[in-house]
């Protein structure tokens, strides 16, 4: 049911890369659950792919 509403939930979002994610963030800032470093370490102990979306 989710993979349904993937279309509509990044309608507009396009995938970017790991090093625009973190230029973003560092540019704009966001929580220390969105800092780059912290993504790619729990997506790696969780083994779960990350994709970033950039507007």
């Amino acid at each position: 049911m989710l993979s349904h509403l993937q279309f509509w939930r990044e309608r507009g979002w396009a995938p970017i890369s790991a090093a625009d994610y973190a230029d973003a963030w560092a540019r704009f800032g966001g929580s220390v659950a969105t800092h780059p470093e912290v993504v790619a370490r729990l997506a790696g102990l969780a083994g779960i792919a990350v994709r970033y979306l950039g507007w």
